[in-house]
């Protein structure tokens, strides 16, 4: 019976854990463990923000590139795309766009590339695919620690009933 209370308490406190992973942002430690792609990225949005240049040799740098790669792939033909790489992204300073109903602020970042092309970008974009590899990683994260817990209670169900019988 005592191992039986052990499998349990393990089993919900593993639980409790998958749900608290969504707070992980709080934790810098346990993003870099669960989200090493967002870690990474969010290293180079602060480098962005305060060099307001990200090059090939920065932290972020590959991940900036992914996604704008992988926009560049959603929108074009993969052939020209497959040829070309990014040499830097350089942010630059707000702009007001305005529209007939509203006005907005737009942090353009420009990214350069190997064809001498300049394309611009805008920062809340970039911001907004970064997320996305924290949602993606969290997600799964949760779900596997939490039926790791499950099946451990599982197992102590199964050792509670095997002692009774």
């Amino acid at each position: 019976m005592r191992i039986f209370i052990i499998l349990f308490i393990i089993g919900l406190a593993i639980e409790i854990v998958a749900f608290s992973v969504n707070q992980m942002e709080n934790i810098p430690f346990v993003v870099k463990i669960i989200s090493p792609k967002y870690a990474r990225a969010s290293n180079g949005l602060e480098k962005l923000g305060s060099s307001m240049v990200l090059t090939p040799s920065d932290e972020g740098f590959n991940e900036f590139q992914e996604i704008f790669l992988n926009l560049l792939r959603d929108q074009n033909p993969s052939e020209p795309i497959a040829s070309i790489s990014i040499l830097k992204f350089q942010r630059e300073g707000a702009r007001l766009v305005f529209s007939q109903k509203r006005t907005k602020e737009v942090i353009p970042v420009k990214v350069f590339i190997s064809n001498g092309q300049e394309i611009n970008w805008n920062l809340e974009d970039l911001i907004a695919n970064i997320e996305k590899f924290k949602k993606q990683n969290t997600f799964v994260t949760s779900i596997i620690i939490f039926l790791i817990g499950v099946i451990i209670q599982i197992i102590g169900f199964i050792i509670a009933l095997n002692k009774k019988a």
